[in-house]
C-alpha cells in the first residue's frame, strides 16, 4: 500500500523522467539537425546564469562537449537517468518493496555530490536539495523497514 508521501515522491520522479527524457530527445535532435554551435552558445549563457547543481554541470557538460560523440554521450546519460529515474516512480506507485530501496540508494548516493556543490558554490539551493533527498531518503528508508517488519510478524492463515 502506498502512503500519500510515496504518491508525492512518485510524481516528482515521474515529472523528473519525463524531463530527463526530453532533454536527452532535445540533444540528439540538436546533434541531428546541426546546431551544435548554437547550443553551445546556449549553454554557455545557462552556465552563467545558473545557481543549481545539476544545471551548472549540465551547461559546463555541453559547453565541454560540443562534438557530436560528447552530445550523443551526454544525451545517453540523460536518457539512462530518466529511465532509472521513472522507473522508481513506476515502482513506488505500484507499491514495490524494492521501489522504496531502489530510491534510497539511487537518490542517497547523489547526496554526497550535492554536498561537494554546496561547498563550491555556496547557493542555497544546493543545501535545499540535499535537505528535501535527506527526507526523501529518510522517509523511504523508514517506510520500507516498518513494512519489512510488518510483513515479518504477520501470522499466516491457514
Amino acid at each position: 500500500m502506498t502512503t500519500v508521501g510515496e504518491r508525492v515522491i512518485a510524481t516528482y520522479k515521474t515529472l523528473k523522467g519525463a524531463l530527463q527524457l526530453a532533454l536527452a530527445g532535445a540533444v540528439v535532435v540538436v546533434v541531428l539537425s546541426g546546431h551544435v554551435a548554437a547550443l553551445h552558445d546556449v549553454a554557455a549563457e545557462v552556465g552563467h546564469h545558473a545557481s543549481r547543481a545539476w544545471s551548472i554541470a549540465l551547461a559546463h557538460a555541453i559547453v565541454g562537449s560540443v562534438t557530436p560523440h560528447g552530445l550523443n554521450a551526454l544525451a545517453l546519460a540523460l536518457a539512462l537517468d530518466g529511465v532509472l529515474t521513472s522507473l522508481e516512480a513506476w515502482a513506488l506507485r505500484r507499491g514495490h518493496g524494492w521501489g522504496r530501496w531502489m530510491v534510497v540508494v539511487a537518490t542517497g548516493s547523489l547526496m554526497p555530490f550535492e554536498l561537494m556543490a554546496f561547498a563550491r558554490y555556496r547557493h542555497w539551493t544546493e543545501i535545499a536539495a540535499f535537505a528535501v533527498n535527506f527526507v526523501i531518503v529518510a522517509y523511504l528508508a523508514k517506510r520500507a523497514v516498518a513494512c519489512h517488519r510488518d510483513a515479518k510478524n504477520e501470522v499466516p492463515r491457514p
